[in-house]
C-alpha cells in the first residue's frame, strides 16, 4: 500500500489469513435506486448493511463480531471484495490476529 493511502487510514492494517463467514441480518434494509438496466440495479442505503462475522481461529475456536459493510467491489478475476467496519471496535484487530 502506498504512503498516501496508509496516511488516510484511521487504523493500521495487518495481513491475516483466516476462515470467515458473514451473516447479513434478516432485517429489511431500506434503499433507493440510482439506476437500472437489463443486467442489474444500483442502489443506495442511508445506513451501512450490518453483518455478523464469524472468524475461525487456527485452533478451531470461533469468535463472532458485529460489523457494517462499508464498500464492495469486483476484481478483474470476478471475485467480490468487501470492506467491513467493526461496530464495537475494542481492539478487534489485536483480538483477531492474536490467535
Amino acid at each position: 500500500m502506498d504512503e498516501q493511502n496508509q496516511s488516510r487510514r484511521q487504523f493500521p492494517r495487518v495481513e491475516i489469513q483466516a476462515q470467515v463467514e458473514f451473516f447479513v441480518d434478516a432485517d429489511i434494509v431500506s434503499a433507493e435506486t440510482i439506476d437500472i438496466s437489463d443486467g442489474g440495479l444500483q442502489i443506495t442505503t442511508h445506513e451501512p448493511v450490518k453483518a455478523t462475522l464469524r472468524v475461525t481461529e487456527n485452533n478451531g475456536k470461533i469468535k463472532e463480531y458485529q460489523a457494517e459493510m462499508i464498500w464492495a467491489r469486483r476484481s478483474p478475476e470476478e471475485k467480490m471484495t468487501f470492506g467491513l467496519k467493526f461496530i464495537d471496535n475494542e481492539n478487534r484487530v489485536l483480538d483477531i490476529v492474536s490467535f
